[in-house]
């Protein structure tokens, strides 16, 4: 009996885990989809930067 309760508890922790795990890309990927439509939509009202510019801050590592 305690080793079930053991286990129970070890997979209820793995899966608080994986949720948080889960919902911290979920932020983090809108963090980076919202970043990039502000970008593109700077970069498209200042039409005074050319395209290897905006490819520069496309591709940047």
């Amino acid at each position: 009996m305690e080793q079930n309760g053991l286990i129970t508890k070890k997979i209820t922790k793995t899966s608080i885990i994986k949720i948080e795990e889960i919902s911290k890309r979920k932020t983090f990927l809108r963090g980076l989809i919202s970043i990039y439509v502000i970008s593109s939509f700077c970069l498209n009202k200042n039409l005074k930067l050319d395209k290897s510019k905006r490819f520069d801050a496309l591709n940047y590592d």
